[in-house]
This record gives C-alpha cells, structure tokens and sequence, in this order.
C-alpha cells in the first residue's frame, strides 16, 4: 500500500523513466477524475463539473443516487443525468451502478426480477460510457464497467463479459466495479469487511492494471483500511466519502503512473511502478 504524504514540488517527470504504459506513436496525456458514492450530493457534482475541464475522462464508480433521499429515483436520476450532460463535453464520462442507483426489475432472461438501473443504460443514448461496456481510452488503454449485481445469473454474465474484455485491443486493462475487494484493507468498515469475494477471485484470474471501487466510505480513514492496495500485479482503489462540498477523489495520471487522493486528511500520493 502507499500511505505517504505527497511531497510538495514532487519531480513527476522523473517517474516517467520507468513507464507505466507502452509507447505511443500518437501520446496523450491522459488524466483521469475518479469518484464514487456521491449519494445525490448536489453541492459535490457541482465540484465535479467545475473541475472537469482539466480532465480527460471522468469515472463514476457507483452510488450516484441516494436511497436515503425524500426525493424518488426517478426524480433523482433526471438531476444527475443533466449534471453528467454537461461533464461530458470535450471528455469521457464512465458511469458505473452501485446499489443505491438499481431498482427491481423483471430480468430479461426471464428468471425473476433482479437488481438493476435502467437510468444509467439509457446514459448510453447522450454519449457516456455505462454498465456492461469497454470502452478504449486510446489503442493502449481500455476500461470494463461492470454494473451492480446479486444473482447467479448476473455474476456469471459479468464473469462471460470480462473473458470477452480480456481479449479486446489494449494492453492496460483498468475495471470501474463498485464494491471493492473483500477482507481487503479497502473493505474495512472499522468493525468488519464488507466487501465482495468475487471481486478477489477475477483479479485472480484475470490480473487487470487498476481496478475503481467505492461502496465502503469510512475504508480510507479507519485504523486498517486504506484508500489503495496491491493484489498481485493489480492497483486496487477506493476513495472514500465525505460528506462536504468536495468529494474525496482519485486523481489519476496514467502517462506519470500515479494516483493522488485527495481528502479532508490532506493529498497522497501512489507510484503505480513500485
């Protein structure tokens, strides 16, 4: 884990010696915005689209509504979807569901009714980046957003998606799933984990580069947990919530091969090469 202070006046073009991505004929740089568990904050989706424009893409890793609001999903999703209209202009928009934003509904496959979000599918409609789909930043970088799930049905979907992910183009594979890893320090609710076992199997068998959870607010600022670790070769994040203006976040840089996160308790910094 990487749990030391950012220094200030940090050298970043000197951890690009050792890169983090291949070679590029065509190089951008590539700096992303990732956030989750916004839970209808609207003073902290106004600090996203403000900060925006600096960013190439911006991640939603679930719990973009609130169950806890007087105001219905419905209602709910419309604010958020215009909030995400404005974002998207000039960048990405990678919107992944967690189980504040799902409803029951009847299942296509005709087994019953599951959890799902049929707000976020229809994002796909205005241009952003959803449930279910992968998605290349550029021709060496693509990210699976895996929706919200609970039934055996849906796990093995998602498992039958990401062998489908694993052998489209690009090298560095970066997965947006919104319940972190379990008994992991980002699972860690100070009391228990309450994370997701599967989630440790498929980066396992998998071994993607990055993977952008949420759901366990309190992980990055109780005594054992922590806002980042290592499974393997993978670089595994949740940023926490809290509950002002700004949202504790993930700045990431993929040319540099770092991950800031920001909080009330001050910037760190992770070297994604060490």
């Amino acid at each position: 884990m990487c749990q030391y202070k950012k220094e200030v006046g940090l050298k970043k073009a000197g951890l690009r010696k050792n890169r983090l991505l291949p070679e590029s004929e065509k190089e951008t740089l590539l700096k992303l915005l990732v956030t989750a568990d916004l839970h209808y904050n609207l003073k902290q989706y106004d600090w996203v689209l403000n900060q925006a424009h600096s960013y190439d893409a911006i991640i939603m890793a679930g719990d973009l509504l609130d169950l806890g609001s007087n105001l219905g999903h419905d209602v709910q999703s419309i604010v958020v979807e215009r909030y995400l209209s404005k974002m998207k202009a000039g960048r990405r928009i990678l919107v992944s569901s967690g189980n504040h934003d799902v409803e029951t509904v009847h299942s296509d496959a005709g087994v019953g009714v599951e959890p799902a979000a049929p707000w976020i599918q229809h994002l796909r409609y205005d241009g952003l980046d959803v449930d279910g789909m992968c998605v290349g930043l550029d021709a060496r970088i693509k990210i699976s957003i895996c929706p919200w799930w609970e039934s055996e049905r849906q796990r093995l979907e998602i498992h039958e998606k990401l062998l489908q992910d694993q052998k489209s183009s690009g090298d560095f594979w970066i997965w947006i799933h919104h319940a972190p890893p379990d008994h992991t320090p980002l699972s860690w609710t100070g009391k228990d984990f309450k994370g997701e076992a599967m989630l440790n199997t498929w980066i396992n068998e998998f071994q993607p580069d990055l993977v952008f959870c949420g759901h366990i607010h309190n992980a990055p600022f109780k005594q054992g947990g922590s806002w980042n670790m290592k499974q393997g070769k993978t670089w595994v994040f949740n940023a926490g919530r809290e509950m002002g203006s700004v949202p504790s976040h993930l700045v990431v840089d993929l040319e540099a091969g770092t991950v800031e996160w920001h909080s009330s308790a001050g910037p760190e910094l992770c070297d994604l090469k060490a």
